[in-house]
């Protein structure tokens, strides 16, 4: 053990003080203070380096509210933390007075099959390679108030399983996190998918196309406590979604197309009010001062009279030709 610690003013202060334990190292400093009789405080940052995760979660209590999931992760972690609360009369902390936060990274990791919310996560969303996850090199920051802890989004993949989770927990085991997922449509199974097959055959029955092999993104909730869980997604909503705004790109592909045919149409019986979709002059050499213009002279051929083109009935012209577009071929 090194570093030093000093004592004034019923207040004992620790200044670098280093310990190897529970197979790593670390280093505290802060304070503890019994100038509020009975009810002491403290206020502490330390830094811990290779401490395995099961022995901290047998040792401290603190541990055991703050990071539950580690009694079921075999391997090792480091962390850098800080915290101010009080300690009740037999020198615990008092919980919900903890305030603080940090990160830890599991230097190496394998989650055990035991812990409940992944037993149950697996049940819903039927996805075997997520069993006995190696959990190395998973960062998380966390901080805490108020008696829960609360997990920064944090991403995390799994082969081709791609997670991002938030969310919080209660230092009495209550949760409430999110994963969002983006999981390739081959590797989801169960009824999660039967849900996505039948909105699909939905889908080609009315002649909507889609890319087969484009990756299912879903919320996973997971409520409950960490010994009874509930988890649900939104699957469903996600497939309802994703149905109709097919859909309704199909219908307005296909409104642009019938729009564009109509202006087509209209084009040819009256070139004088409806323009084509095109910004181009065509005016040879238009604006150009210095260009040869094309004569313009009337010829012996010119100035003999033409009959009269007979009169034509625009509205009958556009009616005609409305009615074209959709003769059958």
């Amino acid at each position: 053990m090194g570093g030093g610690i000093s004592i004034n003013n019923e207040t004992a202060t620790f200044k670098d003080v280093t310990a190897s334990l529970l197979g790593g190292s670390t280093v505290i400093n802060g304070y503890y203070s019994t100038k509020n009789h009975g009810i002491p405080d403290i206020k502490l940052s330390y830094k811990i380096n290779d401490f395995n995760l099961k022995q901290t979660f047998e040792t401290f209590n603190t541990i055991q509210k703050i990071a539950p999931i580690s009694k079921f992760i075999t391997g090792t972690f480091s962390s850098g933390m800080e915290l101010d609360g009080k300690l009740d009369k037999n020198m615990n902390p008092v919980l919900n007075s903890l305030t603080g936060g940090g990160e830890a990274l599991v230097i190496r990791g394998q989650l055990d099959n035991s812990f409940k919310p992944f037993v149950e996560l697996l049940k819903v969303v039927n996805i075997p390679q997520l069993q006995n996850m190696d959990l190395s090199n998973l960062k998380a920051k966390i901080g805490f108030k108020n008696g829960r802890v609360n997990l920064a989004p944090m991403d995390y993949q799994v082969k081709d399983t791609k997670m991002n989770v938030e969310g919080s927990h209660g230092f009495d085991n209550t949760m409430d996190y999110v994963i969002h997922m983006t999981v390739p449509k081959d590797k989801i199974g169960g009824e999660m998918k039967s849900i996505i097959d039948e909105q699909m055959k939905k889908l080609a029955a009315i002649g909507v196309k889609y890319d087969e092999n484009a990756p299912i993104k879903f919320d996973v909730l997971m409520k409950g406590s960490i010994e009874n869980p509930k988890i649900s997604t939104n699957l469903k909503e996600v497939m309802k979604t994703f149905g109709n705004d097919l859909k309704n790109q199909a219908i307005d592909k296909g409104k642009e197309v019938v729009k564009d045919k109509v202006q087509e149409g209209l084009g040819k019986v009256l070139p004088g009010l409806v323009k084509p979709n095109s910004n181009q002059n065509n005016t040879p050499n238009a604006g150009n001062p210095n260009s040869s213009a094309p004569n313009t002279t009337p010829t012996s051929a010119d100035s003999v009279p033409k009959p009269a083109p007979p009169k034509s009935n625009p509205k009958e012209d556009v009616k005609n030709a409305v009615k074209g577009l959709f003769k059958p071929k």
